[in-house]
């Protein structure tokens, strides 16, 4: 592509910038590498050379025309793709984010779950500490994952206190105050 529009700025240069078809060949070369001001700049440069007491007159003036209208169909879909590119990735992540979400509430299920089972088998205190610790674990994670999300820093800091809390109170929490 570089070669091509240094043989257009040379074909302009021997002219003396005086053959407009030289020009629009240069707005195609600019159009084709995405600087599209600049092909529009060229190609309007090629209207105002063309003789107009050329035989060919509308012909050509027809061609730059349609030239420019094809920049302006070039310059449309380029926008078209990186706006498609740009909701293609969004709606990517957004994916990636539900299927983070459902993984993690499979894992919250098979948790509560489990830590309910080992609970109604075990004795009273311990069932209730493995409970409150497992509750406190859940509110934690939940409150990672919103921060993860973009959720709002203090609603996050108050699910991971409160969980953490929980967990503490699970642990350090004196059988006496349970019976």
């Amino acid at each position: 592509m570089n070669e091509v529009e240094r043989f257009a700025d040379q074909a302009i240069a021997l002219s003396q910038g005086r053959i407009a078809h030289y020009h629009e060949a240069k707005g195609r070369v600019l159009a084709l590498r995405g600087e599209f001001d600049a092909a529009r700049a060229s190609l309007a440069q090629a209207v105002e050379l063309e003789p107009r007491t050329s035989r060919d007159y509308l012909r050509r003036l027809t061609q730059y025309q349609t030239t420019r209208i094809r920049v302006d169909l070039m310059q449309e879909r380029s926008r078209w793709d990186r706006a498609h590119h740009r909701f293609r990735t969004e709606l990517n992540e957004f994916r990636a984010q539900q299927l983070q979400l459902l993984g993690l509430l499979a894992a919250v299920v098979a948790f509560i779950v489990t830590a309910g089972n080992i609970a109604s088998q075990s004795r009273g205190t311990d069932g209730i500490r493995l409970l409150l610790v497992a509750s406190g674990a859940i509110g934690t994670v939940f409150g990672t994952f919103s921060l993860v999300n973009n959720s709002g820093l203090r609603r996050v800091a108050a699910a991971i206190v409160v969980g953490l809390a929980l967990i503490g109170a699970g642990i350090f929490m004196p059988t006496s105050w349970i019976k």
